[in-house]
């Protein structure tokens, strides 16, 4: 069976002890020698309910593509939430042309805001990859 990226998230929950144990992403499971026991039954049957490609796993994936979009932009988780609820306010407050002349490069458009247009491109990617997560049971 294969191992997916939220299977030591699954291990913390059910409460099996990280220390004295590894694997590998084929599955293989390598225990100390002062592994308990009980411990050992905990990580078998987080095993074998694991979905390495369920909808966490997937989730794990956008979240991991949200944070490579953060390094790029050099904006720190905490202020890109916070930016998502301005941007979120900013679209009530302005009305759809206004908006669109912010973003609209044209050449002699004097309204567009290279600046505005760029935040609101990264706060659009956020909320598209964000529409991609799926429920997790």
């Amino acid at each position: 069976m294969l191992i997916g990226p939220t299977f030591v998230d699954e291990l913390k929950a059910a409460g099996a002890p990280l220390d004295g144990l590894s694997w590998g992403a084929d599955g293989a499971i390598v225990y100390s020698p002062s592994y308990q026991a009980a411990d050992k039954l905990i990580v078998q049957a987080v095993l074998a309910a694991h979905n390495p490609n369920g909808p966490a796993a997937h989730n794990f994936a956008i979240d991991a593509q949200i944070d490579a979009l953060e390094r790029e932009s050099m904006i720190p988780r905490p202020v890109r939430e916070g930016l998502l609820l301005v941007w979120q306010a900013v679209a009530q407050l302005l009305n759809w042309a206004t908006l669109a002349q912010l973003l609209d490069p044209t050449p002699g458009n004097t309204k567009y805001h290279a600046g505005f247009a760029k935040a609101y491109a990264f706060n659009q990617s956020i909320v598209a990859l964000r529409a991609q997560r799926e429920p997790v049971p």
